[in-house]
């Protein structure tokens, strides 16, 4: 795991010293404890904006996640299917016949992901929640029906690196209660 993965430890550190360094400069003004303190603030930054510069594979498996999630609700069906391995045919309809039927609405979240870099680094999984509103497609709902319904999901997507970026492999949707695998476009009663 990378350090800039989960720098706030480091940065807490930092915000300690900087306290331990006032604490003893107010009680003994010597200029070596001012000097710390600003040597441990100054290094809290620096790490800061390190952390933000540098990109691992895991947050870039992530933050497809949270794009993806995006063209979701922007109902572009090409946009949400570049993200899939394009010799995976049947995840890529699987995708566009579920974009075809539903409309997900602006409050789709995606929560607790959580994602795993497989040893060498070529492969991730990425498991996560993604809770929103949906309502049928226009092309559906045939009789303009006023359906809209909250539903809550949950997914495994396996990730591959490619020339490309991450793109999805695999795709698994599972029962939010229970952790069993479901079809994609199961109905879900909430």
């Amino acid at each position: 795991m990378w350090l800039t993965e989960s720098s706030w430890q480091l940065i807490v550190l930092c915000l300690m010293g900087t306290a331990v360094f006032i604490g003893l400069y107010s009680k003994t003004p010597l200029r070596k404890y001012l000097i710390g303190a600003v040597g441990c603030v100054l290094l809290g930054a620096v790490v800061f904006v390190v952390e933000r510069m540098i990109v691992t594979e895991s947050e870039q498996v992530e933050k497809n996640v949270y794009d993806l999630a995006a063209a979701c609700v922007a109902g572009n069906i090409d946009e949400t299917i570049e993200f899939v391995d394009p010799q995976e045919i049947v995840i890529r309809e699987t995708i566009r016949n579920g974009m075809k039927m539903v409309d997900v609405k602006e409050d789709l979240g995606v929560t607790d992901l959580n994602v795993k870099l497989a040893p060498g680094g070529q492969t991730a999984t990425s498991h996560f929640r993604a809770n929103g509103t949906v309502s049928l497609s226009p092309s559906t709902n045939q009789l303009s029906l006023d359906y809209a319904q909250h539903v809550s999901t949950r997914w495994i997507l396996t990730w591959r690196k490619m020339d490309t970026g991450w793109k999805i492999t695999d795709l698994q949707r599972l029962s939010p209660l229970t952790g069993d695998a479901i079809s994609p476009l199961a109905h879900v009663s909430n």
